[in-house]
């Protein structure tokens, strides 16, 4: 697997995993290693990368900026994505091939770049490709994933139907929060050079660029974004995340945003606070793909980052 060290455009490299079933899948990934405040690569003494995942119709583009953010802290960074197929392609079953690309990847990060520990920040559905993975074998990963930090996860509210998701993410974040943005692009001030602080033309265009990205990319294959949508409404995370905390020590984190309109963090937050001491959960201002598309809550998500990976393995 090749390594890019500048972080800038050309970082990706296609790899084929060879699934259970028997056929090859190609996947989408990058790697390369931080930086230190002067720009230079800094030696890697426990090469422990933090592996981003991206969730629905979320591409490596869309992941980029937060990955260099976190090149920039000095953290070795990693990201996949999985293939999304066209309008086609509806033999994709996202809840099979996403674990095995995440598995295929992690096993060439140990191969080829010899990482010692991993710490995996999982967006969204990504969660679910995690939490499986990390159950099917919870030994086998045991002493290599060094923590997991999902944001805004959905699978914890109790009972949730499909229609009732599919509105949330339709009606409640595109077209409400498209129509807000595009209004508020126009009535906003306008903000001083990179300005992008809430209030902000800069905020409102952002934003508008995050949900026209997630849009796009999931009209491209709506058969894998409806399997999606039913997985997210079926699969249950807090009994899984239980029994991996309690039983085999993992040290899972939710980084949680107050304003989501698709996850409802009260949903969450009823859920987990049985589940994960307060110390685990940092809840902020925002909305669901904030960390991805704004730039305004990273230095607290950073932050976050850092104590989790301070803490003594148990």
């Amino acid at each position: 697997m090749q390594t890019n060290r500048d972080g800038h455009a050309g970082v990706e490299t296609s790899l084929s995993g060879v699934c259970s079933i028997g056929k090859a899948v190609e996947y989408r990934s990058l790697y390369f290693a931080g930086k230190s405040a002067d720009g230079r690569t800094p030696p890697s003494n426990t090469r422990r990368p933090v592996l981003l995942l991206g969730g629905t119709s979320i591409s490596i583009e869309d992941q980029k900026e937060l990955l260099l953010y976190l090149q920039e802290a000095g953290l070795d960074v990693a990201s996949i994505e999985t293939p999304m197929g066209g309008l086609f392609d509806i033999g994709i079953n996202p809840m099979k091939l996403r674990p095995l690309c995440m598995c295929d990847f992690i096993e060439r990060l140990k191969t080829a770049n010899r990482i010692q520990g991993l710490d995996i920040i999982a967006h969204s559905y990504a969660a679910f490709e995690v939490v499986r993975t990390l159950s099917d074998a919870p030994l086998t990963y045991r002493h290599l994933v060094r923590s997991i930090l999902l944001i805004n996860p959905p699978g914890f509210k109790e009972r949730t139907g499909f229609a009732a998701h599919a509105s949330q993410t339709i009606g409640g974040h595109i077209v409400r929060g498209l129509m807000e943005m595009v209004w508020r692009r126009f009535t906003w001030g306008r903000g001083t050079g990179g300005d992008a602080r809430p209030g902000t033309r800069s905020f409102a265009e952002r934003e508008i660029h995050g949900i026209v990205a997630m849009s796009a990319k999931g009209m491209k294959n709506p058969v894998r974004t409806i399997r999606e949508i039913k997985d997210i409404v079926t699969y249950k995370l807090a009994r899984p995340i239980q029994t991996l905390c309690s039983r085999y020590g993992y040290d899972f984190n939710l980084f949680l945003n107050a304003d989501d309109r698709m996850v409802p963090v009260a949903e969450t937050l009823r859920v987990v606070r049985h589940i994960l001491p307060p110390q685990n959960i940092k809840v902020v201002a925002g909305g669901h793909n904030d960390i991805l598309f704004q730039q305004w809550q990273r230095a607290e998500f950073l932050s976050f980052l850092e104590s989790i990976r301070a803490r003594k393995p148990i």
